[in-house]
Parts: C-alpha cells; structure tokens; sequence
C-alpha cells in the first residue's frame, strides 16, 4: 500500500490505495466477502458483486480527491 505519511494535502485517510491483478489467462475472480487487513488501517472487506476478470487490475482506495477507484473502502 502507498503510505502517504502526510505529504501536503494528502493523509492515509485520504490518500491510500492499492491495486490487486488477475494475472490468470482465462479466470474470473469473485472478490465479494474477501477481507484486506492492513496492520495500520485494520479490516475492511469487499461488499457486493465484484469481480475481477483474467488480466484485469483494479484499484482500492479511501477517498483520494481527483481519483476514481474500481472499490472505495
């Protein structure tokens, strides 16, 4: 995860994000239930249908002005 650490306006409440990639050929991955745990931020985990399908990356984020994540946690 990218630590912010307070640079400028950005804080690990509003700036942190990550990305997780399918690296399979012909897998579609179901996220929803999956827990991330965070030995700073704790646990939050994925809601609702979304998947991620074979070569795909997507983004996690907490709310980043000028930034659209694929989940906002």
């Amino acid at each position: 995860m990218i630590n912010p650490n307070g640079a400028g306006a950005f804080t690990d409440n509003t700036a942190e994000w990550f990305e997780v990639t399918n690296p399979s050929v012909g897998t579609t991955y179901q996220l929803n239930g999956c827990s991330i745990t965070s030995n700073n931020d704790g646990t939050f985990s994925v809601d609702g249908d979304f998947e991620i399908g074979p070569g795909e990356t997507v983004t996690f984020a907490k709310s980043l002005p000028g930034f659209t994540a694929d989940f906002t946690y």
